[in-house]
């Protein structure tokens, strides 16, 4: 008998530990859908940051676009940062450049604008509305894009 009152509680603790395993990790918001064992923001970030190439730009460009266009947290918002992070690369005319000039068809299909500069600045004024907490980083750098905007 004293042998199953000890057994009792490492039996409640094993059941405890296994009952709070999960399988899968569900995220909170959405970041572009997963490719093999990352997001593809994972994977488009990293690729751009490796290659630094017109191909990986391109690539980045559209993910943000599908991140931005289909939030799908609790809140109906995108990630945070992923506005902020697409919308500065908007606001750098070679960024844009680079883009219109290397998209595929199927890439502009899914992202185009008339005013590439004017979305970049909405989606970092739309990171300030979505997380306030953020404005303190992100005025500066709107006021920055602005002036510089302004000198042209």
């Amino acid at each position: 008998m004293s042998e199953v009152k000890h057994l009792v509680p490492i039996l409640l603790i094993v059941a405890f530990i296994l009952s709070s395993c999960q399988t899968e990790a569900k995220l909170s918001y959405y970041w572009g859908g997963n490719e093999s064992d990352a997001t593809v923001y994972e994977s488009s970030t990293y690729d751009y940051y490796k290659h630094l190439s017109p191909q990986s730009l391109c690539a980045l460009m559209v993910m943000y676009q599908d991140v931005v266009s289909n939030p799908s947290s609790s809140a109906n918002v995108p990630p945070p940062g992923v506005c902020a992070e697409f919308g500065y690369l908007l606001t750098k005319a070679e960024n844009v450049d680079t883009y219109t000039h290397n998209a595929t068809k199927a890439q502009l299909k899914k992202f185009s604008s008339d005013d590439y500069f004017a979305y970049g600045v909405k989606l970092i004024q739309m990171e300030v509305e979505y997380y306030p907490e953020a404005a303190q980083f992100l005025k500066p750098i709107l006021d920055n894009i602005n002036k510089q905007e302004e000198k042209k």
